[in-house]
């Protein structure tokens, strides 16, 4: 392999990224770009498809000259960084909250509860993830053994489909409530 052609490797790829943190849809792309990097971009099809993803990567935000609606661009990203146990997207936070009602919280209880379902370990979950699940939601590691076991309990656990009201009774509530509630 050439370096010559190594390097258009890298500068293919750096290039992609700046394209989509600047938000270029297909028309916005030169044409000398779009043929001398072909092999990267593709086909205006491929280019919109491929956009999306990297942006959820890169923090970009959406745009509307994306070919998925606001709200579905957020939810991609909601789905991606829970699928991956990634923190709350902080920097989409006001879309997230305006277009989902989904607050850091409730990301978080969502979260831990797909881990409890699952059964995966508290030490599977990443270490800034969990540091805002002990912050939100009081559960820590200790927290999360003792409602894992209480789950494991319980006979509706066997049945899959049951799991979730299972774990919602003993998962602290989902929304705050400004009370303050005594500990038994």
């Amino acid at each position: 392999m050439s370096s010559s052609k190594r390097e258009s490797g890298s500068t293919g790829l750096s290039l992609v990224l700046e394209l989509v943190k600047q938000q270029k849809a297909w028309g916005d792309i030169p044409t000398g770009v779009r043929k001398k990097y072909s092999q990267q971009l593709g086909t205006e099809e491929r280019w919109e498809r491929l956009r999306i993803p990297w942006a959820l990567q890169l923090h970009v935000p959406h745009h509307p000259n994306m070919i998925i609606k606001k709200r579905k661009f957020y939810e991609k990203a909601l789905e991606a960084f829970r699928y991956k146990m990634m923190p709350y997207p902080y920097h989409y936070q006001r879309d997230v909250i305006d277009l989902l009602q989904v607050s850091s919280r409730r990301y978080y209880w969502n979260l831990i509860a797909t881990a409890l379902e699952s059964e995966k370990s508290f030490d599977e979950i990443p270490s800034f993830t969990a540091r805002d699940v002990v912050r939100l939601l009081s559960i820590d590691r200790n927290e999360y053994i003792q409602i894992a076991n209480r789950c494991k309990q319980e006979s509706q656990w066997s049945r899959h489909p049951k799991r979730s009201n299972v774990i919602a009774r003993f998962m602290p509530p989902r929304h705050h409530h400004h009370h303050h509630h005594h500990h038994h």
